[in-house]
């Protein structure tokens, strides 16, 4: 590894770059930390939206409401054909 010259304008150069790069790396840093906690944030309200959403319907009692029939109960009367004995196995 070379070590350090002694030119003036040299040392300047570097120390310019390497302020910028350091500046960069920190603005780069800001951006990625502010997307993240963004993300964060908008997963965090779409939970707690799906999570209201939840209750509310709990609380105004569609949970007996069948999902193929909208909430409508048939009533039906049926005759047993033939039983089946469950201990031996189909043919």
């Amino acid at each position: 590894m070379p070590g350090p010259t002694g030119h003036p304008l040299v040392q300047v150069a570097s120390l310019l770059v390497l302020g910028v790069v350091l500046v960069g790396a920190v603005v780069l840093g800001a951006v990625l930390l502010a997307l993240l906690a963004t993300a964060a944030v908008v997963a965090a309200a779409a939970f707690s939206l799906r999570l209201w959403w939840l209750r509310r319907r709990l609380s105004r009692g569609d949970r007996d409401q069948g999902p193929s029939e909208g909430g409508r109960v048939i009533h039906a009367e049926y005759t047993v054909v033939a039983e089946r004995d469950m201990r031996r196995p189909r043919d």
